[in-house]
C-alpha cells in the first residue's frame, strides 16, 4: 500500500508535467505558425517529451524502491502490551509495541461501555476477563482491543502470575506471541493491543504458589508450557465481532 501511494503520486506528477508541457508546446507551435517564424528556438517534440518523462518516472520508482526499507510495508500490526493498573506501568511488550509511558490507559474504564467498542465479560477458572474490541476502522490513537484481567481467587497463596499471549492467523492457524511470568503484585492487569485484519488473539493466564513457581524456575520447560506448573489457569479467545 505504501509503494502504491508513492507510485500514484509520481504518476500524477508526470501527468501534470506532460499536460503543462503539451499546452505550452501547442501554444508555441501555433504562435510560430501565425508569425511565420520557422527559425525560432525549437522545443522538444512532444513524443520525445513523453519518452523523457517516462524514463524519469521509471528512474524515480527505482530510486524509491531502493531507498524505502522493505519493512515499511511488512511491519505487522500484531502487537500487545501488559499494563499494571495499580500504577499504569508496562510489565511486558510484544512485537513493535514499545512505549515508556502507559498513563494513556487511564482513559479507558473497564466498568463502562466505550464508544466505538463492543464490550463483553467472560469468566474462566479464577479469572474474570472484560474485553473491548473496536468496531471502527483501525487508527493510531485507539487500540484494536483491550482486555482487563482480574484474578478472583485466593491471593494469599499466590507468588507469581503469568500470561501467554498468542496471535493466530484464522486461515493458517500459525501462531506468534510472547509469554512472561513475574511477581504477583496486582490482581487486575490490562492487555492492550492491535491485530492484523485476519488475526485473533488468545490469552492464557496462570497463578503459581511458591512451590509451583520454584519448580518452574528449576525446570527446562519452555515458556509456552509454564501453565503446567500453575495451580489455577484461565484462558480467553479475543476476536473481531
Amino acid at each position: 500500500m505504501f509503494y502504491l501511494m508513492i507510485w500514484l503520486i509520481l504518476f500524477i506528477i508526470a501527468f501534470i508535467v506532460l499536460t503543462v508541457y503539451y499546452l505550452i508546446y501547442t501554444k508555441k507551435i501555433n504562435q510560430c505558425v501565425c508569425d511565420g517564424n520557422e527559425n525560432g528556438k525549437k522545443m522538444l517534440d512532444f513524443p520525445k517529451a513523453v519518452v523523457s518523462v517516462t524514463i524519469m518516472l521509471l528512474l524515480s520508482i527505482c530510486v524509491v524502491n531502493a531507498l524505502v526499507p522493505t519493512s515499511a510495508t511488512t511491519v505487522s500490526r500484531n502487537n500487545y502490551a501488559v499494563i499494571d493498573t495499580s500504577d499504569y506501568s508496562y510489565l511486558a511488550y510484544s512485537s513493535n509495541f514499545n512505549l515508556d509511558d502507559a498513563s494513556f490507559a487511564k482513559l479507558f474504564q473497564k466498568d463502562e461501555n466505550m464508544e466505538g467498542y463492543t464490550r463483553k465479560e467472560i469468566k474462566d477458572g479464577d479469572f474474570n476477563f472484560i474485553i473491548f474490541t473496536s468496531s471502527t476502522p483501525p487508527d493510531s490513537f485507539h487500540p484494536d482491543f483491550l482486555c482487563y484481567v482480574t484474578y478472583t481467587g485466593d491471593s494469599t497463596k499466590v507468588t507469581a502470575m503469568s500470561h501467554n499471549g498468542q496471535f493466530q492467523d484464522i486461515h493458517t492457524s500459525q501462531k506468534g506471541g510472547t509469554s512472561a511470568i513475574g511477581d504477583f503484585k496486582n490482581q487486575t492487569l490490562l492487555i492492550i493491543g492491535n491485530w492484523e485484519e485476519e488475526s485473533l488473539f488468545s490469552l492464557t493466564m496462570g497463578v503459581y504458589d511458591k512451590l509451583g513457581y520454584e519448580n518452574y524456575e528449576k525446570s527446562t520447560a519452555p515458556e509456552e508450557a509454564m501453565e503446567d506448573f500453575a495451580f489455577s489457569v484461565g484462558a480467553v479467545l479475543i476476536k473481531k465481532d
